[in-house]
């Protein structure tokens, strides 16, 4: 009897495993640079540069088991150690599979640091409990953070980590690997998926996502949805330019917030009616609202 329970947990296990390896895929983008994708729905992106003298991780999931699944990944293509990890921004699906790579050197920009250790990624960390009872996740102190840029050098790879202030969040980075011209852009693009404003700065996101289109960059991996080209970037700045201009057509025009919310929702459902997320869009009006009467 003990025999049959084992072997019925065991393939229990086994499903399971299969379960989690069938829940991402991972395509090499460029000669030793991957991305590992989710399978299941929209999620954030994990991509990993194999340079010859170690491997450099930009952010390693949404949960510890989607960072072991990402140390699997990266088990398949090289023995190389890690040798860094690089958080693009503080929230969750970007930085809660940290855990997996404990004793990496972390990488993230000061403010997103102080974020993470601080009641914003406290509230993150409440989130996803919530969602998970019974679990934890501890948040992983930055070894080396920034102001402005930040130059990092590993085999023939040079990165800049340069900094977007006040857009997504405050302490954004986007990553620029001129030599291969990509752009890993973590929170500062979502393709095909209506972005998260809930700490934006719609404005300056414009503003930053301009400035990523003038660098001499094909390649774009976006921190969510399918990898892509530079329109990519000119997408996602065209849906910032719409939320702001539809609120502000909706303002001149007065109602209240649920009216212009209702008005604003079926200009961009009718506009970007194939992008994933379309929960997202109240939040994203009520946000452009409120940076319209703040100013």
């Amino acid at each position: 009897m003990l025999k049959q329970i084992l072997l019925i947990a065991g393939i229990a296990l086994c499903l399971v495993s299969q379960a989690v390896a069938e829940e991402y895929k991972t395509e090499e983008v460029l000669p030793g640079i991957f991305t590992m994708l989710s399978k299941s729905g929209p999620s954030a992106n994990s991509t990993f540069i194999v340079t010859g003298e170690g491997v450099i991780v930009i952010d390693p999931g949404s949960s510890p088991s989607a960072g072991e699944a990402l140390r699997k990944e990266i088990a398949k293509v090289t023995k190389e150690p890690v040798a860094y990890v690089i958080n693009s921004h503080y929230h969750g699906e970007h930085t809660f599979g940290n855990s997996a790579f404990a004793g990496v050197p972390l990488v993230m920009h000061s403010l997103a640091g102080k974020a993470l250790l601080n009641s914003p990624g406290q509230r993150e960390r409440k989130r996803w409990q919530k969602k998970h009872p019974g679990k934890s996740i501890k948040a992983q102190e930055p070894n080396l953070t920034f102001e402005d840029e930040l130059g990092l050098k590993l085999g023939n790879y040079y990165l800049r980590l340069i900094h977007s202030p006040a857009s997504h969040t405050s302490g954004d980075l986007y990553i620029y690997i001129a030599s291969y011209r990509v752009i890993i852009t973590g929170g500062l693009v979502y393709a095909k998926q209506i972005p998260d404003l809930r700490e934006a700065r719609i404005s300056n996101w414009i503003d930053e996502l301009q400035k990523m289109e003038n660098l001499d960059a094909e390649i774009i991996i976006p921190g969510n949805g399918p990898v892509g080209n530079k329109p990519r970037v000119t997408l996602m700045k065209h849906y910032l330019m719409n939320v702001r201009t539809f609120v502000k057509d909706a303002l001149y025009d007065g109602g209240s917030l649920p009216d212009i919310q209702k008005k604003v929702r079926a200009k961009l459902q009718k506009k970007f009616s194939d992008w994933a997320g379309q929960d997202r869009i109240n939040q994203n009006v009520e946000r452009a609202f409120f940076e319209y009467v703040e100013n």
